[in-house]
Formats: C-alpha cells, sequence, structure tokens
C-alpha cells in the first residue's frame, strides 16, 4: 500500500460482520466523523494558492498578511492538515483513525485492513468495528460495551453522528434489523430514484426477451447528452444491484 492508496471495507467483510452481529444479537450503532480528513496532518510539504477573493477576505481579517501576497495579489500556505482534495488526504485519515484504535487495543483483520476486533475479558465478548472512510460499523452483544467506545470516539474527534436502533443506514445501503436472527440488506431509496430518474413504473419477472443481445447495427448512436445519462443508470444498476437484497436467516 502506497502513501496515497486509502482501504476502505470491503462488501463482503461489511457483509460478514453485519451478519455476525445478527446472528449473536449484538446490538449495533452506525456513525459518521465530522470534517474526518482534517483531524489528518500533512506528513509532506504541501502548498495551496488562494485565489484573489479568498486571499482579499484574508487579508481583511489579518492585514500583516499583505506583505506576502504576490503580484497577482494571492496568497500562498501551507497544508498543515488533511484538506479534502489531495490525493493522500484519505490515507492519512485512515492512518490516524486506524492508529487510534490499534491504541485502544483493537486488533487488525489481517484478511480485511478496515475491520477492528477487540475481546473484553471482564464481559467475555467481542466487539467489532468496520470503518469506510468516515463511516463506522460497530456492534458488540453489551450495550454498555458499544456506549464506552462512543463515548471514546467523540473524545477523540468531537463531531459525530450516530445511529443507534435496528435499523441503520449505511454506504448506501439499508440494514434491517427487526427481525430475531435476521438481517435484511435493502436499498429502496437508491431503487426509488432510478425509478423516477428513468421513468419506469411498470414490472416484469423478467424484462429480457430472446433478442436480448441482438445488435440493430442499423440504430443511430446516442448523442453525448444520452451516452451520459444511459451510463449513469448502468452504474447505479450495478451499484444497487451488487449491494442490495441481501436476507438471511442465521
Amino acid at each position: 500500500m502506497n502513501d496515497t492508496s486509502s482501504p476502505t471495507i470491503s462488501l463482503v467483510g461489511l457483509f460478514i460482520i453485519a451478519v455476525i452481529a445478527a446472528r449473536e444479537k449484538r446490538h449495533v450503532i452506525t456513525m459518521d466523523i465530522g470534517g474526518a480528513y482534517l483531524r489528518a496532518y500533512m506528513k509532506k510539504e504541501v502548498l495551496v494558492l488562494i485565489n484573489k477573493e479568498e486571499t482579499r477576505i484574508l487579508l481583511e481579517l489579518y492585514p500583516e498578511l499583505a506583505q506576502y501576497c504576490d503580484e497577482n495579489g494571492r496568497l500562498t500556505a501551507q497544508a498543515m492538515k488533511a484538506l479534502y482534495g489531495c490525493i493522500e488526504s484519505g490515507k492519512l485519515w485512515y492512518d490516524t483513525l486506524s492508529s487510534k484504535l490499534l491504541a485502544n487495543g483493537y486488533k487488525q483483520n489481517p484478511y480485511d485492513k478496515c475491520i477492528y476486533n477487540k475481546w473484553h475479558d471482564t464481559e467475555g465478548v467481542q466487539s467489532t468495528i468496520g470503518i469506510h472512510v468516515d463511516d463506522c460499523f460497530i456492534s458488540c452483544a453489551v450495550p454498555e460495551i458499544l456506549e464506552s467506545i462512543v463515548q471514546w470516539l467523540a473524545e477523540e474527534f468531537e463531531d459525530m453522528n450516530f445511529t443507534c436502533g435496528s435499523v441503520h443506514q449505511f454506504t448506501g445501503m439499508t440494514l434491517d434489523y427487526t427481525q430475531t436472527n435476521k438481517l435484511i440488506v435493502s436499498m429502496k431509496n437508491q431503487i426509488d430514484n432510478l425509478l423516477e430518474k428513468t421513468g419506469m413504473s411498470a414490472t416484469a419477472v423478467s424484462p429480457s426477451e430472446a433478442d436480448l443481445f441482438t445488435i440493430d447495427s442499423s440504430s443511430q448512436s446516442l448523442d453525448e447528452k444520452r451516452k451520459e445519462e444511459f451510463h449513469s443508470i448502468i452504474a447505479s444498476i450495478s451499484y444497487i444491484a451488487k449491494k442490495s437484497n441481501l436476507s438471511a436467516w442465521l
């Protein structure tokens, strides 16, 4: 792994820990950490050219910076933290969060670098944390341990939004634990949005006909706008098909 490549939890890894949570009747919390990248520090010198308008605002606040403007009235600053848009920022944030988890006693899964487990001797249970950039999936059979994990992360990163209960939104999926020993994964919102975007309203067991793979050489090519729309729709369908409609009894 190089200095700019940042891992995210694999879909298989996420499904596994999500199913384990249902099987072991674990409580689940999902959360996202606000301004995550800005909590990591740059390791190399990265310079940022500030445009004239933003420079003008800065000079109103800090007139003493005028001496550092270039001939075009712009300031150049050094980024001390991982700014959004920098290629290394994702990896810097991942390293920051990973180091916090390891220091807290979590062990990194050898097959998925974004899954962390910790054994709690007193309670005799395990807690698991899966990370996808700034989103976390946390599970444990003891709710007090979950509460302590949330409190610890809040002290470390301050700005967090978290969800408790039986239904969670995570990486575009709905994880439904309302039924005992069952996990249902769906993407209803994304499907509804796609149907609205394409204007589809009818249903069929299978939309394909015998001529599904027949090429009509006389048909006209799509213009650039419709090409973009077509690729966007196909990408959305692929994303939904890959992640949704998992129902697991345990």
